[in-house]
């Protein structure tokens, strides 16, 4: 089930989250997994744990997208996931890195023309084309966790030749620039792996049709202090929900003390 507890101060969040442990009656030998903002944010939740409760020991705090990944990586074994896999933003800055090299053929399509005008310009070549490509696998990177919804038009699209790419755009490739998709079906042409807007997909299907709740999974995850959440990370731990108790502690800001509502 998944449940939202939120406070308008940090520390009464820590105060509910070291209560909530104790009345569950969690096995101390089992890792509590918390999923935080940054490491720091979980550094100072055991601190802030072990000054109410005498210690703090096995908790286990993760970044939601590492978390998720290793769910990925438990329920969807057909894939053969393994470490950050091919469309993690530091490999995929390399692999552009190959695309955009003024070589290589495919880049003079009129498509890309933007690419080789930036390319093209003074400087050192080879460090110019690496800081472009870390900037475009970035921006890959955050397409494939909050705008899926155009990554998945990009691959439904058929391959157009130059003479098409210039003459027909849709509506919504319009809005971007026509490079985007065109480059990113390279990219998506080169590998046969899952990236994770398919594996989102996949692994909602499995969670849907599931009879009991897998072992790999822990009986119990907190979110803690997060100030935002992409929409396929949300609606994992709202599938996740089915199988297991997901506790959201959410700091709300408000004049008023919670207490009193």
């Amino acid at each position: 089930m998944l449940q939202l507890l939120q406070a308008n101060t940090m520390t009464t969040l820590v105060d509910v989250f070291c209560a909530r442990s104790r009345d569950i009656g969690a096995d101390p030998l089992i890792p509590t997994t918390v999923l935080v903002q940054n490491y720091g944010m979980g550094q100072w939740l055991k601190f802030q744990t072990a000054e109410r409760a005498g210690i703090a020991a096995n908790i286990q705090c993760q970044l939601p997208a590492d978390f998720i990944w290793q769910v990925y990586q438990w329920l969807l074994p057909q894939e053969g996931l393994q470490g950050a896999g091919f469309f993690n933003r530091e490999q995929l800055t390399w692999q552009l890195l190959h695309w955009l090299e003024p070589q290589q053929a495919r880049l003079r399509e009129p498509v890309f023309a933007p690419l080789n005008h930036y390319l093209s310009g003074t400087g050192d070549p080879q460090l110019r084309c690496y800081q472009l490509s870390a900037q475009i696998a970035d921006l890959f990177d955050q397409y494939l966790v909050y705008r899926p919804d155009w990554i998945s038009q990009w691959e439904a699209e058929p391959i157009q030749t130059s003479s098409q790419t210039s003459s027909q755009t849709s509506s919504q490739t319009s809005r971007q620039h026509s490079w985007q998709p065109a480059l990113w079906r390279l990219l998506r042409a080169s590998s046969t792996e899952a990236h994770r807007a398919d594996l989102h997909q996949q692994l909602l299907q499995l969670l849907a049709g599931l009879d009991e709740r897998p072992v790999r999974l822990p009986k119990r995850l907190a979110i803690f202090g997060l100030s935002a959440l992409p929409p396929i990370h949300l609606a994992t731990f709202q599938a996740l929900g089915q199988w297991l108790d997901v506790d959201i502690y959410f700091l709300n800001p408000c004049a008023h003390y919670w207490g009193d509502i």
